[in-house]
């Protein structure tokens, strides 16, 4: 059987290549997974790609991980445009602001209804913020007002750790534990 011969519906139907269609639907799918920024601000496909000690991106600068998700997201299109009968454009623009806007209602969906512990609760940055002090050339106090929201049922314990994201620079953030 090959690849490319068109499916058997018939009529008006949308869907010309049945094969194409779920060929799509399987890349969108993995494009979707590897960007899927939950639990932590980090893409899932990058977590995946550290345990498996798969570097993410070369030593100028071009990412990995990003490159294959981009053609992976390219090849999903294409797939999905060579499947369709009509309604090619709406449905390739549908599907290209979907995957900028999917990822994020997924993850609200998730937190809000099925998932337990900490990763029920989500941090509010808009309504967070910081001000720090700087005591000496090497010491640097801070005062933050952190705002969380549980979506479950249940109380949380978690403790948080403040890290140093810019490694250039000569602040050191410390552990805090509250």
């Amino acid at each position: 059987m090959r690849l490319w011969k068109k499916s058997r519906i018939q009529g008006s139907g949308i869907i010309a290549n049945k094969c194409f269609f779920y060929s799509a639907l399987a890349l969108y799918l993995v494009t979707m997974i590897l960007n899927f920024p939950f639990p932590h601000e980090e893409p899932f496909g990058g977590t995946v790609f550290s345990v498996l000690n798969i570097p993410l991106q070369t030593t100028n600068g071009l990412h990995y991980l990003g490159i294959i998700t981009l053609i992976l997201f390219i090849a999903s299109l294409f797939f999905l445009a060579k499947s369709l009968k009509k309604y090619h454009i709406r449905i390739l623009i549908l599907a290209f602001i979907l995957s900028g806007f999917l990822p994020s209602i997924m993850i609200d969906a998730y937190q809000s209804t099925f998932a337990t512990g900490v990763y029920a609760v989500t941090y509010e940055g808009d309504s967070s913020n910081c001000a720090f002090d700087r005591a000496d050339s090497e010491t640097l106090h801070g005062i933050c007002e952190l705002s969380f929201e549980n979506h479950s049922n249940e109380g949380v314990q978690f403790s948080l750790e403040f890290y140093d994201k810019y490694q250039f620079e000569d602040v050191f953030l410390h552990n805090i534990y509250e």
